[in-house]
């Protein structure tokens, strides 16, 4: 096989996975279980500053299954803490936000060197489970879209290069039809995977709570949603940023 073509498949597999990548990063900001890498795209400023979180805090998560969805942020400096909380207000004021005392600290202490910020997904009720399933068919459907026009476009481009050699052009093809039936199969089950956890989280709502808690729950889906108490009071009037940041949005890579 050519050269140039090897480097054309290389290029496209490479695309290919691009998207896969984008998509997969898209599910973790709908956030079910507590994920790290839902936070990644944090960036706040103070004064002159900008601050990412590795800047600002490490990051823990708990390994019991009844905790998947907290994620706990320790400060590295104590004053972090209202820059942290007023940040995660901003990309994901979904997360329930509550100040918690590190494990060996006094009762009586309530200093902020003793305290760290923990973050709780919210449940997955009726309504939540509609968006998130929503934003989850939309991002799909693109990146299957994506990996279509990435077929489209390099099958072009290799028909016009091998026009002239036909069994080099039917083995390219092939080699084509398999990098994106693979990248096909791994979006499904990422995709099939999310939706189960989606589903999963939504089977334990229900288990949670009463059917006339439930049924109020519907009857107030449209009401605002309430925060607790934050570090900073400040970051709980802030609504520029939607509760699934990435509904509406798009695998943007060319």
């Amino acid at each position: 096989m050519k050269k140039s073509i090897i480097l054309s498949l290389s290029e496209l597999h490479g695309r290919l996975l691009g998207y896969f990548s984008m998509m997969s990063y898209g599910y973790c900001q709908l956030c079910v279980k507590a994920d790290p890498s839902s936070i990644l795209g944090f960036e706040e400023e103070e004064g002159s500053m900008v601050y990412r979180i590795e800047d600002l805090a490490e990051v823990g998560l708990h390994e019991e299954p009844e905790n998947e969805d907290k994620l706990d942020l320790y400060p590295k400096d104590p004053s972090n803490l209202a820059i942290l909380a007023r940040g995660m207000m901003k990309i994901h004021p979904e997360f329930k936000q509550s100040l918690e005392k590190y494990t060996g600290t006094e009762e009586n202490d309530e200093s902020i060197e003793s305290k760290y910020l923990r973050l709780t997904m919210p449940e997955v009720n009726d309504d939540r489970r509609d968006l998130i399933n929503t934003a989850i068919d939309g991002l799909d459907t693109e990146c299957k879209l994506k990996f279509d026009a990435m077929k489209a476009k390099y099958l072009a481009r290799i028909t016009k290069e091998l026009i002239d050699d036909p069994k080099a052009l039917d083995e390219a093809k092939e080699k084509i039809d398999e990098l994106v039936d693979e990248a096909d199969q791994m979006r499904e089950k990422m995709t099939n995977d999310k939706k189960q956890e989606v589903e999963a989280a939504y089977q334990r709502y229900l288990s949670k709570h009463t059917a006339e808690e439930i049924a109020a729950d519907r009857m107030n889906v449209n009401k605002p949603q309430e925060h607790t108490t934050q570090p900073q009071q400040k970051a709980a009037e802030n609504k520029e940023s939607s509760p699934l940041p990435f509904i509406g949005q798009t695998l943007k890579m060319d």
